[in-house]
């Protein structure tokens, strides 16, 4: 595997990721002003949240599709396309220590 099509696959799965998240905030945002016309009181907090996730994914989208187009443009920022999938993998990471240290106990 070359950098490029890494870099290619994870543009793709970041554009997916936030077509859907901006989906759910679509829908979050109708649902919350719909019933919010019928006076039904309904938290903003679930469709913010996607809103923003879907926001978040779509700047690293358009970073990666940046360095699609001129990859010697970038410099140090084309190593920002890796920061949300190094954060997913600390996470997991730190579950697995977590889970092994506590001798496989939830509590």
């Amino acid at each position: 595997m070359t950098m490029k099509s890494i870099n290619t696959a994870l543009t793709v799965l970041y554009s997916l990721g936030a077509a859907y998240f901006l989906y759910l905030a679509a829908m979050g945002i109708f649902v919350y002003f719909a019933n919010r016309s019928m006076g039904h009181t309904e938290s903003f907090l679930v469709p913010g949240q996607h809103l923003v996730a879907g926001l978040f994914l779509g700047g690293f989208a358009y970073l990666g599709w940046r360095w699609l187009q001129n990859p010697g443009s970038m410099g140090i920022w084309g190593y920002s396309l890796y920061l949300p999938v190094g954060a997913m993998l600390l996470f997991v990471l730190w579950f697995v220590v977590l889970h092994l240290s506590s001798g496989g106990r939830w509590h």
